[in-house]
């Protein structure tokens, strides 16, 4: 069985060389020869990993993951809890003091790459799924950028801030929000071309 799979494999690599190298297709043989294809996307596994929380050290962790973990008594994680706005926040403790923080935030904190400022840089869940707390889905956005994003998650589709997908017309709608006020810039049928139309705006507006 063994040297009939090696002599098909063989026939089948024979048969690609009367084939233009810009037509040939050798993905198919992947499997058989035990290697990965090329063309398949990359996923980065992120692997969960715990530091101690500041100000707090020895006493809780906090996770990329989002997940927290106390060692009073014994080592166990915190059970959720919610905010009023549905994020999710822990309690912790120090000398019989307790204090909330939003999950979210301790993440940032511990694991991006930027500190954050809440008046002008704001964390932001790029999936806007409030429960997905990995830090691989929390990025750093200006008030204005937040505040646009809020105004068009409902019918937000586009990876890019400021964008949404037109059904109506087939097109990517690009708007943004200035003192409270949407501003329409117009609908492309590139979402790269919108989200740069989106991001010169922006500037335009951040330096008048």
């Amino acid at each position: 069985m063994k040297d009939l799979l090696i002599f098909i494999i063989f026939i089948s690599l024979i048969g690609m060389d009367r084939v233009a190298p810009e037509s040939r297709d050798n993905s198919a043989l992947l499997p058989f020869l035990n290697l990965r294809n090329p063309n398949e996307r990359n996923i980065v596994m992120l692997t969960e990993q715990f530091k101690p929380i500041k100000g707090y050290e020895g006493l809780y962790e906090i996770s990329n993951f989002g997940r927290v973990k106390s060692f009073h008594k014994k080592p166990h994680l915190l059970s959720d809890r919610f905010d009023s706005s549905g994020y999710k926040q822990v309690l912790l403790c120090k000398e019989k003091i307790q204090k909330s923080f939003i999950v979210h935030l301790l993440v940032w904190d511990h694991f991006g790459d930027n500190l954050r400022n809440g008046l002008e840089l704001q964390v932001d869940h790029i999936d806007n799924n409030k429960l997905n707390n990995k830090i691989d889905n929390l990025q750093l956005l200006t008030n204005r950028q937040n505040s646009t994003k809020q105004f068009l998650t409902i019918q937000k589709s586009s990876k890019f801030v400021g964008v949404c997908w037109d059904k109506s017309r087939n097109k990517w709608i690009v708007g943004i929000k200035i003192n409270k006020k949407r501003i329409n810039l117009g609908r492309f049928y590139d979402e790269n071309e919108a989200a740069e139309v989106y991001q010169t705006a922006l500037r335009k507006y951040e330096i008048s």
